[in-house]
């Protein structure tokens, strides 16, 4: 079924930019464009703005790409490189294209240091001078702006397949909740949260594809959760510990980054405290949100809240980024000093947190969708520090 809504706006979008086609290859535009989640890595759509979209394929892919909104679709096979060039050229030269302006994907640009899921296939310099060899006559435009605003504004589907993100990280949520116990290693109880999602996910509610990468950090370790990586160690968890566990899931393509913390056994009051004034500040920051508001609103009402409980100094980071076809999206970004504004239907992380040297951290991160007043979160698993 063809996402409408996505399809206006992308279309309304190039007759904005003047760019008569937009030629994607990187598997997260691909998939945000065709509904299809490449597994090789070297699918390519052309969006044409007057005419339907075509979906390049590789031969062996083929009755996986049947799940593509589009129903042209062309083999690929051969030297990857040279033919991709070769059938884009065939393809705009049949729609009338080969003199204009082509948008394509020259300055993507990594958004976190994290980087799951194995060998990432992008193109770069050689794969758009093939490009240009091809189409002398074309105008390459670099349409990387574009794809980021078009992104960050969800269509009512795309939040639908991001809900189903969220429902199966829910699962990997479950397991490793009810698997934590005194003596467990970090990197089990991670295999745990794991193994659920890709056993349950893989075939759940019709998903091709699903994975859950999950990161345990536990007891004094725990206060590092604030960097921009999170690692699993072999540290044995212990009664008392503060245990938190990054849990970055996806379902054919698009993406849910959730955190929760729990504790290994019955709570101290000091663990309960803090744990309070984190929801506390989730809670602030989503009324602070909303169609037009400035992205640092929500922040500053975030930092505000943990500030007033006297946790500033605890709480280093910013409140949250797009969550979308990519884990991390850059637009909206909700820190200090940013100036844009918010927009009915984005959607984006919400992760407050505190970190406190050799007590140990405690975040809550869910992911959120932009509305008129506030927003709403897409997952429901339980807000509890309680195992």
């Amino acid at each position: 079924m063809i996402d409408e809504e996505k399809r206006g706006r992308i279309k309304a979008g190039l007759e904005r930019e003047g760019i008569s086609a937009l030629v994607l290859r990187y598997p997260e535009n691909v998939v945000y464009a065709t509904s299809y989640w490449p597994c090789f890595g070297w699918s390519t759509c052309i969006y044409p703005l007057d005419s339907e979209p075509v979906l390049i394929v590789p031969e062996c892919e083929g009755p996986y790409a049947e799940r593509a909104e589009f129903n042209d679709r062309r083999p690929l096979k051969g030297d990857y490189m040279g033919s991709t060039a070769q059938i884009v050229s065939e393809i705009l030269a049949e729609r009338h294209l080969e003199r204009s302006a082509i948008g394509i994907e020259s300055s993507f640009e990594t958004i976190a240091a994290n980087h799951v899921g194995g060998e990432a296939i992008y193109p770069n310099t050689p794969s758009f001078e093939r490009l240009r060899e091809e189409l002398p006559e074309c105008k390459m435009v670099d349409a990387t702006g574009l794809l980021y605003e078009l992104r960050s504004v969800k269509s009512d589907a795309e939040i639908e397949k991001l809900k189903l993100a969220n429902r199966l990280a829910a699962k990997g949520l479950e397991a490793a909740r009810d698997a934590l116990k005194p003596g467990m290693r970090e990197t089990e109880l991670a295999a745990e949260s794991e193994r659920a999602i890709h056993t349950i996910g893989v075939g759940y509610r019709n998903i091709l594809r699903a994975r859950g990468f999950a990161f345990i950090m536990s007891g004094p370790l725990s206060a590092q959760a604030h960097m921009p990586f999170n690692i699993s160690t072999k540290r044995r968890i212990r009664r008392g510990d503060l245990v938190l566990i990054e849990l970055n899931t996806y379902a054919d393509g698009y993406w849910s980054d959730l955190t929760r913390v729990w504790s290994c056994g019955r709570p101290t009051e000091k663990q309960l405290e803090i744990y309070a004034v984190v929801l506390g500040a989730q809670r602030e920051s989503l009324k602070r949100a909303g169609d037009g508001i400035r992205a640092e609103e929500p922040y500053l009402a975030a930092k505000g809240a943990i500030e007033h409980k006297g946790y500033g100094k605890y709480y280093p980071h910013g409140l949250g980024h797009g969550v979308g076809a990519r884990m991390h999206e850059p637009i909206p970004s909700l820190g200090p000093g940013s100036s844009e504004l918010l927009k009915k239907g984005m959607v984006h992380s919400v992760e407050p947190g505190i970190y406190i040297p050799k007590f140990g951290g405690i975040r809550i991160e869910d992911n959120v969708v932009e509305r008129d007043k506030g927003a709403v979160s897409l997952s429901s698993f339980e807000r509890t520090l309680e195992s």
